[in-house]
């Protein structure tokens, strides 16, 4: 069945200098290319790797060490390749490949799979670490971890070997973090807001922001939005991210300034335009031009055109 692209009325808003443009009305039902399902419970995050997308489920409340999460992975085509290629896990939420090697973070552990052999290398606790929500890692192997509830980003170094380091890289930031993306020396942040509560709530929504890696210098990219997620940078340098409790996704071009968006639903109706409602850890299929959002309330993944 042929994809319609969603007609918006867009209007500019004037809600501050950074430039927003917001969706009014969707005239047309838009249908997801596919719906990821079966074998998943409250999916928190997806990533593509090597024609596979590896999801992340919780099976529970995000700050509960109960041991019931898991990772699946799943084909393009929808299929479910293999229920759990790990289990025994608490709440896994963000997920990063690099050189066969999947690292996940799961409340106060860094957690490393083989994928050749789907396979359990290593829990690591991090010291002092409350909620660790995702994880990047630049080309020398060096990992970078977000806890958003200590409002701080971890740096490990040679996680695997004897001369292992781990150590908080920088702490007390007004915007805690949650998502993610490392693009050369600059760190793409999503903030969950200011001044966060034992019940997740903030004195202020959270921004898109980025830190300068060597001089660890923030620059606010967009005004206050929501309880920023998961974010992603496509082929065309577009940054996508994801508003959990907004049930929205962004797009946000470095060119422009201008932060639009792309996707929005409604979680009181979870049968129509169902494809953003509660939207996690998103991941992307470039070569498809497609996001993957995770559905933590209907237990599914979308992927959607971007």
């Amino acid at each position: 069945m042929a994809i319609r692209q969603k007609m918006l009325s867009v209007i500019c808003c004037t809600m501050c200098s950074l430039g927003v443009i917001s969706a009014a009305h969707a005239e047309d039902l838009i249908t997801p290319v596919k719906t990821l399902s079966g074998g998943l419970v409250r999916p928190e995050s997806s990533h593509f790797y090597k024609g596979y997308i590896y999801v992340s489920s919780q099976d529970g409340p995000g700050n509960k060490k109960d041991g019931s999460g898991w990772i699946s992975k799943f084909d393009t085509s929808g299929k479910l390749v293999k229920e759990r290629i790990v289990e025994g896990l608490n709440a896994p939420k963000g997920i990063r490949v690099a050189n066969d090697i999947l690292y996940t973070v799961d409340i106060n552990q860094l957690i490393i799979v083989d994928l050749k052999k789907e396979k359990l290398i290593a829990k690591i606790d991090i010291p002092n670490a409350l909620l660790l929500n995702d994880v990047v890692v630049d080309k020398d192997g060096t990992l970078y971890l977000s806890d958003t509830v200590q409002g701080a980003i971890y740096k490990v170094k040679r996680p695997l070997s004897k001369k292992a380091s781990i150590e908080i890289w920088m702490k007390n930031l007004a915007q805690v973090p949650n998502g993610l993306y490392l693009d050369g020396k600059k760190l793409y942040v999503t903030g969950w807001g200011t001044e966060i509560k034992p019940d997740y709530k903030t004195t202020q929504e959270g921004r898109l922001y980025t830190i300068n890696i060597k001089k660890k210098k923030i620059e606010e990219l967009t005004e206050p939005l929501g309880k920023l997620d998961g974010v992603e940078m496509t082929e065309d340098g577009e940054i996508l991210f994801s508003a959990l409790w907004q049930d929205i996704i962004y797009s946000y071009s470095p060119k422009t300034k201008q932060t639009k968006i792309l996707y929005q639903s409604d979680r009181k109706n979870t049968h129509v335009d169902n494809y953003a409602i509660n939207p996690g850890d998103i991941g992307i299929i470039p070569s498809k031009r497609l996001i993957l959002i995770p559905n933590g309330m209907l237990d599914q993944v979308s992927l959607m055109p971007y």
